[in-house]
């Protein structure tokens, strides 16, 4: 066996066990997608923080492999890193990484110099917890608004206006 044979044995044999025996063309394109946006992100600079964390994703979303070849590889096998990743997104664990980062880059100069400023990020903060806090708070104590009894014409004994509440309430007694 010359050394051509065993490489194109070897290279033949690895082609079927990478998957890529079983690339269709829209994985080809996808990846070609993936790798053009992490090249706009680190040659052209246009928003890396964004492209570059897509375009990666494009290419892990769309590697094709060979389920037949016993390799665990996929999503949803245990201990592969595509499923470490999974469970990175599953468990909740991106958006605070993302926020963490996003806030250790953030910019400081602004406020160093004009302190005022500080009190606008702070009623911002108060909005947003307002905004977030209010509504839970009025659903949680609004049960019903207070009725007043209305006076019947009739012989019957006086009614109420039926509550207005989001809870099942029992009847009146």
């Amino acid at each position: 066996m010359t050394f051509h044979e065993f490489m194109a044995i070897n290279f033949h044999q690895f082609w079927e066990l990478t998957g890529f025996a079983n690339a269709t063309w829209q994985h080809l394109v996808m990846l070609v997608v993936g790798l053009f946006f992490i090249w706009l992100a680190i040659k052209k600079n246009f928003e890396p923080m964004l492209l570059v964390p897509i375009g990666f994703g494009i290419l892990i979303g769309n590697i094709p492999f060979n389920a037949e070849a016993g390799l665990e590889i996929g999503i949803y096998e245990e201990g592969s890193v595509l499923n470490i990743l999974y469970n990175g997104v599953s468990a909740g664990w991106y958006p605070p990484l993302i926020f963490l980062g996003i806030g250790a880059m953030t910019d400081f100069s602004a406020l160093i110099a004009n302190p005022k400023l500080m009190l606008v990020g702070a009623a911002a903060q108060f909005g947003i917890f307002g905004a977030r806090s209010e509504p839970t708070w009025w659903l949680s104590h609004w049960d019903s608004p207070p009725t007043r009894q209305v006076q019947s014409q009739s012989s019957e004994a006086p009614t109420a206006p039926p509550p207005y509440s989001f809870h099942q309430s029992s009847p009146p007694t």
